[in-house]
C-alpha cells in the first residue's frame, strides 16, 4: 500500500470519527435542551430572583445538563441509551403532569414516600397528562434514535475518541457539581428554607433529589425541618370570627370537603340550574370567607394544618414524620371544654399515614374505612361513600348525651372525579368530560351536605372548607384555586363580620385554624 493510499485511508477514518462525534454531540444537545425546557417549566422560582441572576442560574443548569448528557451519550452502548431516552420521555411528562396538578415540582420525598397514595389516585393525573408535550418528546426520542444509529463505531480509534470525550465530560460534570454543591451554592440550606424549586433551578432534578435525600433523608432531619417551618411569622390581624360564640351545649362539626372550589360553591349555574343549590342557600345565613388552601404535598396538609394550627413542611406528608408533637392539637383543647371528639374518613387509616397521628391528637374515637366497614357500611369504588360517612356522624350526634366535636374528611369527590354513585353520572357540562365529572362530583357533595345538615340537631355549628380546588386553570374553566370557609349554625343566622372584604383573599387555612383555636382557648378554664 502506497503512502498516498495510507493517507487517504487515515483521512477517511477521521472523517468517519468526526461525523460520529457530530452526531453524538447533536444527540447530547437535543437531550440537554429537552431537560432544560422541562426543568424550566416545572422548577419555577418560589421567591424573587433578579433577571441577571436568573440567567446565570439557567446557564449553569444548561451546562450541567449538557455535560452529563455528553457523558452518557459518548460512553454508554446504544441499547442502553435507547432505554434511557424512553424513560426520560415518560419521566419528563410525569414531572409536567405533577406540576400541573400541585403547582409545584416533584420532590424526592413525594417520589419515594408517597408511592402507595400515588398509585391510588393515579387516575387524577390523566387529566393533567401533557399529551402534546409527550408527543414532542417522543419525536425528539425518535430523532435521537435515528442519529444514534447513523453512528458506526467499528474502528478502535473511533471508540477511543468517544470514550475520551465522554470521560472529559463526566469529569467536568463532577468538578462543576462538587464546586457548586459544597462551595458556591451549598445544598445544606435545604435543611432551612431553601426549596426544591430554588435548588432545582440551578441543578435540575437529579442532584436536588440527591441533596434532599442526603440532608433531609433521616426522620430526625425531617422532624427538625418540619418544626422549623411549622410556625411562620405573620402579622397579627383581627379575627373575622371573634364575634361568634362556639362553646356551649351545642355540637361542633368541621367538614373538610374534597376538591371544593370557592367558585363551585357560589351561584354557579349549569344547564339552567344551580350547581350547588344547598350551599348557595346556606351561604345566605352563614359567614363565608374566600381563603387560600394549604395544599403542598397532598390533601393531608389541610387537615394537619386545621387540627394542629401548624404549617405543613411541604416535603413529605406531615403525618409520616415520627415524633411530631401533637399534644396541643385541637381535639385535646376541645376535650378540656367537655366535648367528646370523633374523627371520620372513608379511606384507610394508612392512607397518608393518618391513623396514629389522629389517635395521638386526642380524638376519643377514630373511624376510617376499616371501622366504618366494621359497622356494616358498604365499600365503594374507593373507600366508603361520603353519604354513608355523614350518616354515621349524624347518628352519633343524635345519640350523644354531651356536646360532641366531629371532624370529617370527605373522599368521594376526589379527582379524577369518577368515584361517584351511578346515579350521579349524568352530563352537566357536555363540552368537557373533565368538567362534567367535576360538576357531577360537586352536585353529589351538595346533596350529601344538604341531607347531613337536615339531620343535625338544632344549634349545631357547622364549619365547611375545601381542602383545595379541582386543579383546573382559571382560563380553562372559570375556576381558581381558592376555597370557601363557611361558618354556619343549624336554624340560626350567623352574623357577618364587617372587618374585612372576604373576597380579598387575606386569609389562608392556617389563619382560620388559628382564629378558631383562639375562640376555643378563651373558654378553657
Amino acid at each position: 500500500m502506497t503512502f498516498e493510499n495510507n493517507r487517504k485511508l487515515f483521512r477517511l477514518e477521521w472523517e468517519s470519527v468526526n461525523a460520529g462525534i457530530i452526531a453524538l454531540a447533536l444527540i447530547a444537545i437535543i437531550w440537554s435542551i429537552e431537560q432544560f425546557l422541562v426543568q424550566g417549566a416545572t422548577l419555577t422560582p418560589d421567591m424573587a430572583i433578579g433577571e441577571m441572576r436568573q440567567l446565570k442560574r439557567e446557564a449553569v443548569r444548561f451546562l450541567i445538563n449538557l455535560s452529563f448528557a455528553s457523558f452518557l451519550v459518548f460512553i454508554l452502548p446504544k441499547r442502553i441509551l435507547l432505554i434511557l431516552f424512553g424513560l426520560s420521555c415518560l419521566m419528563d411528562s410525569g414531572l409536567i403532569a405533577y406540576h400541573r396538578y400541585f403547582h409545584q415540582p416533584l420532590s424526592h420525598f413525594t417520589l419515594t414516600s408517597h408511592l402507595n397514595e400515588s398509585v391510588e389516585v393515579a387516575g387524577a393525573f390523566a387529566d393533567y397528562f401533557p399529551t402534546k408535550i409527550f408527543l414532542l418528546l417522543g419525536a425528539g426520542m425518535i430523532i435521537k434514535g435515528v442519529l444514534l444509529f447513523q453512528v458506526k463505531r467499528v474502528e478502535k480509534r473511533a471508540k477511543l475518541v468517544d470514550r475520551k470525550i465522554g470521560l472529559v465530560s463526566g469529569v467536568a460534570y463532577l468538578i462543576a457539581v462538587f464546586l457548586l454543591v459544597f462551595y458556591i451554592r451549598p445544598m445544606g440550606e435545604l435543611k432551612s428554607w431553601k426549596s426544591t424549586s430554588w435548588f432545582g433551578g440551578i441543578y435540575g432534578y437529579g442532584i436536588t433529589w440527591l441533596g434532599e435525600s442526603y440532608y433531609l433523608g433521616s426522620n430526625a432531619s425531617l422532624l427538625q425541618y418540619a418544626n422549623a417551618l411549622s410556625e411562620p411569622e405573620r402579622e397579627p390581624r383581627p379575627s373575622p370570627i371573634s364575634h361568634l360564640d362556639f362553646i356551649g351545649n351545642n355540637h361542633i362539626v368541621v367538614v373538610q370537603c374534597e376538591s371544593l372550589s370557592y367558585w363551585a360553591s357560589t351561584n354557579m349555574v349549569q344547564e339552567g340550574r344551580q350547581l350547588m343549590p344547598f350551599l348557595n342557600e346556606l351561604r345566605e345565613a352563614s359567614l363565608v370567607i374566600r381563603i387560600e388552601p394549604i395544599h403542598r404535598v397532598g390533601s393531608s396538609d389541610a387537615d394537619f394544618c386545621f387540627l394542629t394550627s401548624k404549617f405543613p413542611n411541604g416535603k413529605v406528608t406531615p403525618y409520616k414524620i415520627v415524633g411530631f408533637d401533637y399534644s396541643n392539637a385541637l381535639p385535646f383543647l376541645i376535650g378540656k371544654l367537655g366535648y367528646t371528639s370523633h374523627f371520620f374518613h372513608g379511606n384507610r387509616g394508612t392512607f397518608f399515614a393518618r391513623r396514629e397521628p389522629c389517635q395521638s391528637m386526642g380524638f376519643d374515637d377514630v373511624s376510617f374505612q376499616e371501622e366504618l366497614e366494621a359497622r356494616g357500611l358498604p365499600r365503594s369504588k374507593w373507600g366508603v361513600f361520603d353519604h354513608d360517612v355523614f350518616s354515621t356522624s349524624s347518628s352519633l350526634l343524635k345519640a350523644a348525651i354531651q356536646p360532641a366535636f366531629h371532624f370529617i374528611i370527605s373522599l368521594t369527590t376526589h379527582s379524577p372525579f369518577n368515584f361517584l354513585p351511578a346515579e350521579y353520572a349524568s352530563e352537566i357540562h357536555k363540552d368537557s368530560d373533565k368538567l362534567n365529572r367535576y360538576y357531577n362530583s360537586m352536585r353529589y357533595l351538595d346533596d350529601c351536605l344538604n341531607k347531613y345538615y337536615s339531620q343535625l340537631p338544632n344549634g349545631t355549628w357547622l364549619i365547611l372548607y375545601g381542602d383545595h380546588g379541582p386543579g383546573f386553570r382559571k382560563e380553562e374553566s372559570g375556576l381558581s384555586e381558592r376555597v370557601p370557609f363557611i361558618v354556619a349554625r343549624k336554624n340560626f343566622r350567623v352574623k357577618q363580620s364587617i372587618l374585612y372584604d372576604f373576597n380579598a383573599d387575606q386569609f389562608d387555612l392556617l389563619d382560620m385554624s388559628k382564629f378558631f383555636r383562639a375562640e376555643l382557648k378563651e373558654n378553657v378554664p
